[in-house]
């Protein structure tokens, strides 16, 4: 018998039909009232969180800007002073494995007498409990970082050289520490011909977790229950709630898809991320969001409607490629340079050509009367209205997808809500002369399949 309340969980989860979820409800409410709430099944297992593996600079990265608030620039110079300093290991390394002849215990044994983690470190020399790194992997380059000497806050300068010292120390010594091992409670119930389900954990031996308690096990043990009691309802709740889009990508999120993707290195990715961020084509927002500007959305989308390549990750990713053949021996030098060099000349040759595409979308977006500009007709891809751009040569501006869409010369008026049958763009009335055409503004630009370039313009105006 307790008197304590367990919130359980809905198997359906939700449901998009207010009028059912009523109708689940009330069929929960009156057999819980009857019969109570019957539990079908309960079980326990013992589960391990495994010790981390060494730390490289990617994730000493991560965690500084997602952990210690500290941007990855930042962190790359505070652990580059700690380095030069004698506090910590070479910062900069892509491995998370030691090689075999990396001294651990002396590395260890060098943390003994810490205020903070002494004792910990001596129980694991003097205990037995030692144990080696979990898996990773040895890139041949530098060893995963580690704390050198013991340090205080007050040895090391205080501040964001103590937060990252203390962070690397921690990780350091939980990655030799034993697995955190918890126990798991799962619960299995059924009323009104539903199902419902929740699940408890609590911590048999910390392990690792000492050192890094912010990944710790939060423990919400589940009481003692037996299969085929029947418990009493303390209430049934329903709630309302919608989608939302994501947030922006953190700083920590970024650095992984750019690690995952190939742009740049342990050594770059925290200038490249600096660079973006001062040349204003991106701010650092609150919980070190990365906010793309308005500046940064209309380059990117200018690079696309020249060359999706260049604003793609697989560009940067390709070279990256082509680097790493050179140093496993599969290619020369001189072959990649020549081919890198080709490729880029031709990609940048067509951007020449294809400029005036980047500087009619900068124009339309910054030009002084872009807020004055007034809707005019509807997209066909986003459903909102396009702004005409009076201003010589005349087009349409899509504000939402930063598109911009040119117009032959004429005065052009609406087409009384006529809707273009192979795009759903509004048309346009043309007057050129004492001439008076229907104009897609969409397929004027992007002429339909069999249309070609010799004869452009008569067919943009069917």
């Amino acid at each position: 018998e307790t008197d304590e309340v367990v919130a359980l969980r809905w198997n359906r989860e939700r449901v998009f039909d207010r009028d059912a979820a009523e109708l689940f409800k009330r069929l929960v409410v009156d057999d819980a009232r009857a019969n109570g709430v019957a539990l079908t099944a309960f079980t326990r297992t013992e589960e391990k969180r495994p010790r981390p593996s060494g730390l490289n600079t990617v994730e000493m990265l991560k965690a500084a800007s997602a952990g210690l608030g500290m941007g990855a620039h930042a962190a790359m110079q505070v652990a580059e002073r700690l380095y030069i300093s004698g506090f910590i290991s070479y910062p900069r390394t892509e491995s998370t494995a030691y090689p075999p002849g990396f001294d651990l215990r002396g590395t260890l044994s060098a943390q003994r007498h810490h205020p903070a983690w002494g004792e910990h470190v001596a129980e694991l020399l003097d205990g037995g409990a030692m144990t080696r790194p979990r898996g990773g992997k040895d890139e041949g380059d530098h060893p995963p970082i580690a704390p050198t000497r013991s340090a205080t806050s007050e040895r090391v300068g205080g501040g964001d050289a103590w937060r990252l010292y203390d962070f690397i120390a921690r990780h350091f010594i939980a990655s030799l520490s034993p697995d955190c091992a918890y126990d798991v409670q799962r619960a299995s119930f059924a009323c009104g011909g539903e199902g419902f389900a929740v699940v408890g954990q609590s911590v048999i031996e910390p392990g690792w977790t000492k050192m890094m308690p912010w990944r710790a096990i939060e423990e919400d043990p589940l009481p003692e229950l037996t299969p085929g009691a029947k418990l009493a309802i303390a209430g049934v709740e329903l709630t309302t709630s919608q989608t939302s889009p994501p947030p922006y990508l953190s700083e920590s999120d970024l650095i992984s898809l750019m690690e995952k993707n190939g742009i740049g290195t342990d050594a770059s990715i925290p200038a490249h991320i600096n660079n973006v961020e001062k040349r204003g084509y991106v701010k650092i927002g609150a919980g070190r969001r990365v906010v793309p500007t308005d500046l940064g959305v209309t380059l990117t989308r200018g690079y696309h409607a020249i060359d999706p390549d260049l604003a793609l990750p697989s560009m940067r990713a390709s070279v990256e490629k082509q680097l790493d053949l050179i140093a496993s021996g599969e290619a020369t030098h001189a072959a990649v340079v020549a081919h890198a060099l080709k490729q880029f000349a031709a990609k940048f040759h067509n951007f020449v050509a294809n400029v005036d595409r980047m500087d009619s979308l900068f124009e339309a977006h910054f030009s002084p009367s872009a807020s004055t500009e007034r809707p005019f007709s509807k997209c066909g891809s986003c459903c909102r209205y396009l702004k005409l751009v009076t201003t010589t040569p005349q087009r349409l501006y899509c504000a939402t997808q930063e598109a911009v869409y040119d117009l032959p010369p004429g005065v052009v008026k609406l087409y009384h809500g006529r809707e273009c049958v192979l795009c759903g763009f509004e048309l346009l009335l043309l007057t050129s002369g004492d001439r008076t055409y229907p104009l897609c503004p969409y397929c004027f630009n992007h002429p339909p399949t069999g249309m070609g370039h010799g004869a452009r313009a008569p067919r943009r105006l069917v």
